[in-house]
């Protein structure tokens, strides 16, 4: 009898175990989602070693515009290179007063033998004596002595000239040069000027350009 009981206990202790160790379904266990890769790319492309990856990228890359150049407004001046005026056209020489002389000519390059019109300043200045009697000097002063600008023909011509000794030189850009006669260009143009006279030199000559 006592045998009987002890193996009852065994028994059932064991099916308790046994029911124990498999009471009631396994609680559930949580699933990884996987995430996307930003950039991904084929495998054996990218980091060398890391297979369907790239280097340092945009995750979400912007489009690029296309560059339109802006259009003109209409009706816009259309830029210009300014050009010198033209030469004047030639004008009537004047009468002298009875007080003062008038002087006029032309004026020519002397090594195209052109008429010299453009770029260029004709002064009248007066004459200064020196220590030499058979010497004189011009003394051009831009600031006081008369100039004018030759025409279309290299013509020009100074009116209301006071009576005295003159000399016509022409201011280039870079240089002056006193100008010389066209029938004698080794003489310098130094003239008299009388009162109520016109002194007409003709053709003179320069050096310039």
């Amino acid at each position: 009898m006592t045998m009987k009981r002890y193996w009852f206990l065994s028994a059932l202790l064991a099916f308790l175990v046994a029911l124990a160790g498999c009471g009631g379904p396994p609680a559930p266990q949580p699933t990884a989602t996987p995430i996307p890769a930003a950039d991904a790319s084929p495998a054996g492309e990218g980091t060398p070693g890391t297979a369907g990856t790239t280097g340092p990228q945009e995750a979400y890359p912007y489009p690029r515009p296309e560059y339109i150049p802006y259009p003109e407004p209409a009706g816009s001046p259309v830029p210009t290179t300014a050009s010198a005026p033209p030469p004047p056209t030639p004008a009537p020489i004047p009468t002298p007063s009875s007080s003062t002389g008038v002087v006029h000519g032309k004026l020519y390059n002397i090594q195209t033998d052109e008429p010299l019109t453009e770029g260029v300043l004709i002064y009248l200045s007066p004459v200064q004596g020196t220590d030499n009697p058979e010497m004189s000097a011009v003394a051009l002063d831009p600031l006081r002595d008369r100039s004018t600008t030759p025409d279309a023909e290299g013509g020009f011509f100074f009116a209301d000239v006071p009576p005295g000794r003159y000399g016509i030189v022409v201011q280039a850009p870079t240089s002056q040069y006193l100008t010389r006669f066209g029938n004698n260009p080794e003489k310098d143009v130094v003239i008299t000027v009388e009162a109520g006279q016109t002194v007409n030199v003709e053709k003179i000559v320069s050096g310039y350009p």
